[in-house]
């Protein structure tokens, strides 16, 4: 026997909807960018997410007014460096 998980997104309102995408969004590009930092920089991924973390690029990606959770984690990337 198997779980069987049944959710429709009709138990969500549409605001719901929408902070969950934005989370979900938000939640891939955090791992996008320490990936490439730690690439980059030959850090480890605890060093890569606290230096991501501190920056001011983090602060304006929690911000859904600017939109920075619509691009990709390499143009974040190109942010956090500029």
């Amino acid at each position: 026997m198997g779980w069987r998980v049944s959710m429709s997104y009709k138990h969500f309102t549409e605001n719901e909807l929408q902070e969950n995408k934005f989370e979900y969004l938000k939640s891939f590009l955090v791992a996008g960018v320490v990936q490439i930092i730690a690439e980059e920089e030959h850090l480890d991924i605890k060093e890569s997410f606290a230096k991501f973390y501190n920056s001011s690029i983090a602060e304006k990606l929690e911000n859904k007014k600017t939109g920075l959770y619509l691009e990709s984690p390499a143009y974040i990337y190109e942010l956090y460096k500029g």
